[in-house]
């Protein structure tokens, strides 16, 4: 997976197998990240975000303003 622009390895070190529907062959193993593994991409993309390198982010942080409240994690990001 990648989080800040590198890649890394899930917190877990697991992987889950993806499967062809059609046939049920494994086609790939994908990292199986959890909840830590989200925290550290949900950190990365608000320090982006804060940073100032994106364009245009006024109207962006007016919609994360807008939505950090019905968040379904209460508010906290």
């Amino acid at each position: 997976m990648i989080i800040a622009g590198q890649q890394v390895t899930a917190t877990s070190g697991k992987y889950f197998d993806v499967l062809n529907p059609g046939t049920e062959e494994v086609i790939a193993q994908v990292l199986l990240g959890d909840r830590e593994d989200a925290r550290r991409a949900i950190d990365a993309a608000r320090a982006a975000f804060n940073s100032g390198i994106l364009v245009g982010q006024e109207p962006l942080r007016a919609v994360a303003s807008s939505t950090k409240d019905s968040s379904p994690f209460g508010g906290e990001y």
